[in-house]
């Protein structure tokens, strides 16, 4: 009767974890978060001897089933996804009816070298018919929803918070709606369900960093330096040591951001440089300079005498003005929230989204023709009008990685407007320069100015990876 009563309790929580609530304690390792949302490798139900040893609780092809499942983990683990998703579909086409290998399965799909969706969807769909109270089916097509385009993250977001109310004490769940709540921008739920999330698994450092990093978003600087401090504590990298950093030196607390940073690089060893703490991506094998000139390397030679034109410039900013005349609202503030409140506005223009959704041609085609001729030297991978009114300050910060660089052609900038980088001595702009700069060291911008600064903003792949992505040209219709 115990053996029974354990195996059912088992069925009904497949994910793993801690099954304290069945009767044992079995503790197995955590898949890390992927794309913002965090996976559990789920088992197949099991049972014990009176010696503890682990054993089938169905027939020999079950128990291939079950090996071919585990080994699919590890894979998964070990970041290899293909041969996990051949381990998976054997243990599927083995046992079909078991919905935890198909919300693998979908885990594999989505979040491999070139996402699936489609398949992903099916897969999350299918566990979901063979166990529709199963948490965890519903949490995987959340993700695929969420994946893809926006017109599909409603219902995404229902599947969530279905999964939610099937598990509401899931920690992973809580810390996955709070992550959507947070990415909406309704900060206090993202708060409510993130404190929840650590609540539930006060160990978790994961839940501690993006509590601190919401709070930090509503200006609550104080808390928010607790909770990333804690994080830290815990073993959260990048992005909580990088956040903390920045909230020290937003609260004017210098020294200790410094000394943080220091212990980044040289205990931690997060980073090569204390200046520069990329948050999400670090490739150590790439050049790493704050500032770069044309003469660095042919490309950005070639790149900057196609930018640096006054003509051009105010060709530009012709463009622009009309467009924002025409359409005066059309430009969003800037979603960081990492300029001092109280001053002016940081808005911003989108002209090219990423490198697979096309230039704004019908509202900018002057610039989609300066795009154009831009990649025929570099890899575009974005691009914005960046508006800056006067009494704005971006405050110290870093970008996400260290892949790419930043160009800003200045169309239109008063005396008092100056960007400082690492170490250096802030530097005015001027019309019609081009700045060059890597924004994963940190930067900050003062606008003392009388009128709004506006800049052409370009983000293009590294230079010591432009020999791998270098494509002939770039079409409007292809950015």
């Amino acid at each position: 009767l115990k053996l029974r009563e354990f195996s059912a309790c088992i069925s009904k929580h497949r994910a793993l974890g801690s099954f304290s609530s069945c009767g044992m304690s079995w503790n197995f390792s955590r898949w890390p978060s992927l794309c913002g949302v965090s996976l559990y490798l789920a088992i197949s139900p099991t049972r014990f001897t009176a010696q503890g040893a682990e054993v089938s609780a169905g027939p020999q092809g079950e128990d291939l089933a079950a090996e071919h499942f585990h080994h699919g983990n590890r894979l998964l683990q070990s970041g290899n996804y293909a041969a996990a998703e051949a381990e998976y579909r054997a243990a599927a086409s083995i046992r079909p009816s078991d919905p935890a290998f198909h919300v693998n399965l979908a885990a594999v799909l989505l979040h491999g070298e070139a996402a699936r969706s489609a398949e992903a969807e099916f897969a999350s769909r299918t566990a979901i018919a063979l166990q529709p109270s199963m948490a965890r089916a519903h949490y995987s097509l959340a993700q695929v929803l969420m994946h893809g385009s926006s017109n599909r993250h409603r219902e995404g977001y229902r599947r969530l918070a279905r999964a939610l109310a099937l598990e509401p004490s899931d920690p992973d769940l809580c810390l996955g709606m709070g992550r959507v709540a947070l990415q909406q921008g309704k900060l206090d739920s993202a708060v409510e369900h993130l404190h929840q999330a650590v609540m539930l698994r006060p160990s978790n450092a994961q839940s501690r960093d993006q509590l601190g990093y919401t709070l930090s978003k509503m200006e609550r600087l104080e808390e928010s330096r607790v909770w990333l401090e804690s994080a830290v504590e815990r073993g959260s990298t990048y992005n909580a040591v990088a956040k903390l950093i920045e909230v020290l030196l937003w609260q004017g607390d210098t020294g200790e951001a410094r000394r943080v940073a220091r212990h980044a690089v040289s205990v931690l060893g997060l980073w090569g440089d204390p200046m520069q703490r990329p948050t999400m991506m670090y490739r150590r094998e790439l050049l790493a300079k704050a500032w770069w000139s044309p003469g660095d390397e042919p490309q950005l030679q070639a790149a900057v005498g196609m930018l640096s034109s006054k003509r051009l410039a105010a060709q530009l900013l012709a463009e622009f003005n009309s467009v924002s005349k025409q359409r005066p609202g059309g430009w969003r503030h800037q979603p960081e929230r990492i300029q001092e409140p109280g001053g002016g506005r940081w808005k911003e223009w989108k002209v090219v989204d990423d490198r697979k959704s096309p230039c704004r041609q019908n509202l900018f085609p002057k610039t989609c023709k300066a795009l154009d001729a831009l990649g025929q030297a570099v890899v575009v991978q974005w691009a914005e009008y960046s508006v800056l009114e006067p009494g704005a300050h971006i405050r110290a910060h870093t970008g996400p990685t260290n892949d790419r660089l930043t160009a800003h052609l200045c169309l239109s900038a008063p005396l008092g407007v100056a960007i400082r980088l690492a170490d250096h001595d802030p530097i005015e702009y001027k019309v019609g320069d081009v700045y060059l700069f890597d924004d994963s060291f940190e930067h900050e911008v003062w606008q003392r100015g009388d009128s709004d600064r506006i800049v052409l903003l370009v983000q293009f792949t590294h230079p010591g990876l432009l020999a791998q992505e270098m494509r002939p040209g770039i079409a409007s219709t292809e950015l």
